[in-house]
């Protein structure tokens, strides 16, 4: 691979893409289906198909180097904003490890992750831009990378690739805050950017009647993730909105800008790569991530897992600890062993003529007919039995109670949202633990309000106090398609942790 040479691979939902770049300028390119015209390997398993059409594609664009930049679909990962106070960059990270599981279902250990920041002095805020996915999902992509003996030096939303060459245009340059709607012909996805840092991401599905594509429904979809956006995030500028995507024809802009009541900017792939042919957004955002060396961005993102702080500082504790002077430790314990032996002559001593009262003792006590005759070990079984009985009395009484607050907030329409409902609740008490699985539903017609009902449903648990008292841990266990009556639903499944 020549020096300056790099590669840029796009893993979308329902395609792949490859380009090859020499310093600024794009050499080849192409992409593909996750799919092939042959049926026999429409029955492979998705892994496979992926890497067929990836060895495909890499051919095609006379790639050897194994070396390579990725570019993931967003809705492999994890977007959160954050306004915490001024405070000094070490801190940052810190406080994000508290802060950022109040708003997602997983725990931090569970992800890798990285995140950028802007201060403000006039807000006297620091405004964090969180990005993750979770390690299951990293280990899959490594390994379908591994198996074509492919390496990977980094990987990113591809959001941000698309952001770095949107940026790097002269008509964008300056802008801050801005929204980049990015349209293929499988999948659609929604991002907000302030002062060029992604805040808020949305995933859509692209409708389709009878083959073709439905403008009416994808407008809606669009419309009714502005109206979420702009529940959750008031005092935000949205900006104007770059759209990409070969779709998007003038009818569909001019729809969009009347129902959201914002410019709307179609940027062709030519306005942001140049090359020889006309590229696919796929093309555009494995040229984006391949370029991430080369064009500058606020935000390249490095996904890693991050040791806790306390951690840490308990490592160091424990490191400076076992640095005492072995002298001092070895004159006290001489000294211990001295006092231990006296003490132990003068208990013994009291032992034995506390055995002679307790025998005295014994011959007085009155004895239940139920355990009359029986030996001391039977004994000892029936009173076992007994307090196994009374405790579990206890539990089961001590369960209700403190349960109830948090299914008296179920209870509540209010906490529920529209169109979701829930399927099964368990709950149970294992080593003074509760622990517990809700399962349940949800209908929209509509994938992306399906997943919103989900994770607002998520958030209201973590809000609540009652629910978080009983639970420390609320974490999302899955989420996937369903046929319910005929009906595709979207199933969730909720896990609760002491």
């Amino acid at each position: 691979m020549a020096k300056k040479e790099q590669i840029g691979l796009y893993l979308g939902v329902n395609s792949v893409a490859a380009s090859l770049v020499e310093a600024r300028k794009l050499v080849s390119s192409a992409c593909a289906d996750i799919s092939s015209d042959q049926d026999s390997v429409e029955k492979l398993q998705e892994n496979v198909r992926i890497q067929a059409s990836l060895n495909k594609i890499m051919r095609e664009a006379h790639i050897d180097s194994k070396e390579i930049n990725l570019s993931a679909a967003d809705k492999n990962f994890i977007f959160r904003y954050l306004e915490l106070p001024l405070m000094r960059k070490k801190d940052i990270e810190s406080a994000l490890f508290f802060e950022i599981e109040k708003y997602i279902p997983f725990k931090t250990k569970e992800l890798i992750w990285d995140y950028q920041y802007v201060r403000s002095r006039r807000d006297k805020k620091t405004k964090v831009s969180f990005v993750g996915m979770r390690e299951n999902n990293y280990k899959e992509i490594k390994e379908i990378l591994s198996q074509l003996d492919l390496s990977l030096k980094s990987l990113e939303p591809a959001s941000i690739s698309l952001a770095r060459l949107v940026k790097s245009n002269k008509d964008f340059s300056k802008d801050k805050d801005f929204v980049i709607l990015d349209v293929s012909s499988h999948e659609g996805y929604l991002t907000f950017f302030h002062d060029d840092l992604p805040v808020f991401n949305r995933h859509f599905d692209i409708s389709k009647t009878e083959g073709e594509f439905d403008k009416d429904k994808f407008v809606e979809a669009v419309n009714y993730s502005f109206q979420y956006f702009r529940r959750e995030y008031k005092k935000a500028n949205i900006g104007k909105i770059i759209a990409v995507g070969s779709v998007l024809d003038k009818q569909v802009i001019s729809s969009l800008e009347e129902t959201l009541r914002l410019e709307v900017k179609k940027v062709l792939p030519s306005e942001l790569v140049s090359f020889q042919k006309e590229l696919s957004s796929e093309e555009i955002k494995s040229s984006g991530v391949a370029l991430r060396k080369t064009l500058s961005y606020k935000f390249n993102p490095i996904l890693e897992e991050r040791e806790e702080p306390l951690a840490a500082e308990t490592a160091k504790v424990v490191d400076i600890t076992t640095g005492w002077r072995y002298q001092i430790l070895t004159g006290l314990l001489i000294i211990g062993l001295l006092g231990s032996y006296f003490f132990w002559s003068f208990l013994n001593q009291r032992v034995e003529a506390k055995k002679e009262s307790i025998i005295t003792e014994e011959k007085n006590i009155e004895v239940a007919d139920s355990l009359a005759g029986l030996s001391k070990q039977a004994v000892e079984e029936k009173v076992a039995e007994k307090k196994e009985q009374i405790e579990y009395l206890k539990e089961s009484e001590s369960f209700n109670l403190e349960i109830w607050p948090f299914l008296d907030f179920l209870r509540q329409k209010e906490n529920i949202p529209q169109q979701l409902w829930l399927e099964s609740l368990d709950i149970e008490l294992i080593e003074n633990e509760y622990r517990g699985e809700i399962s349940g539903y949800v209908y929209f017609q509509d994938s992306v309000k399906e997943s919103m009902a989900v994770d607002e449903f998520v958030r209201n648990l973590k809000r609540d106090r009652s629910t978080s008292a009983i639970f420390s841990r609320i974490q999302l266990n899955s989420v996937r398609k369903e046929k319910l009556n005929n009906y595709s639903v979207t199933n969730f499944k909720i896990d609760f942790k002491k």
